[in-house]
């Protein structure tokens, strides 16, 4: 049979396309707690690689707990920890060209939480003062506060992602500890903060009592935000 110089060239690009090899990387996505090992797996198609190369995709450099095997194709995250998280991309270079693949890492972990201010505070009776808590976990923490001594969960605003205790108008009775608790499936992480107000008494056996609370612990929230009136 005839083939046209046409059919010729044709066949030979779509061959060349086809015959050129795939890469992969095994798993594609994978997710471990805090503490846990995995490995990603480069595999290249029918032809030989010359060189494999792993980064991350944000041009990081890998840490010290990531070790690249022997030839190059398997990179091994040991004691993995948050700042492991992110994109892993394979490169391979091949007599057919130079293919990428990447891989995706998340690891679960524990809250890890901070106050805006730190604390302690002292604030003036009558001035206003607000703490943020911003907790960082995988899943996503849930936050709550409370003050020390009671198991009432006080009413506070969310706004970019931090939980935000508010006083508009601080009272005597406001001092005390007030504690912020993250939690998720990972772990429960509370960090506290001390309020002392200017101008009145600080009453330690008076934590988490307000008026019309009877301090018997119950479930209930607050129907305003701290100190409003």
């Amino acid at each position: 049979m005839d083939f046209s110089p046409g059919l010729l060239i044709l066949c030979f690009l779509v061959c060349s396309v086809v015959s050129q090899p795939g890469i992969s990387v095994e798993p594609r996505a994978a997710t471990v707690r805090q503490g846990e090992s995995v490995s990603f797996r480069c595999q290249v198609g029918s032809d030989a690689a010359e060189s494999v190369e792993w980064k991350r995709t944000n041009n990081q450099a890998l840490q010290d707990n990531v070790k690249i095997g022997p030839g190059g194709s398997v990179l091994t995250i040991t004691n993995a920890r948050p700042g492991n998280q992110g994109q892993y991309r394979c490169t391979v270079q091949t007599a057919a060209g130079r293919k990428s693949a990447t891989a995706v890492l998340n690891v679960k972990f524990a809250p890890k939480v901070r106050l805006t201010p730190a604390g302690p505070l002292r604030v003036r009776m009558g001035d206003p003062v607000s703490v943020e808590c911003r907790a960082a976990g995988r899943p996503r923490p849930k936050m709550t506060w409370k003050r020390q001594g009671s198991t009432l969960q006080l009413v506070t605003k969310e706004a970019n992602d931090a939980n935000i205790i508010q006083w508009p108008v601080v009272h005597p009775e406001d001092a005390g500890v007030y504690i912020c608790q993250a939690e998720n499936s990972e772990g429960m992480t509370e960090i506290k903060v001390e309020l002392f107000v200017e101008g009145g008494p600080w009453s330690p056996g008076g934590f988490g009592q307000r008026h019309g609370d009877d301090g018997g612990g119950g479930t209930h929230r607050h129907d305003g935000v701290p100190g409003q009136r």
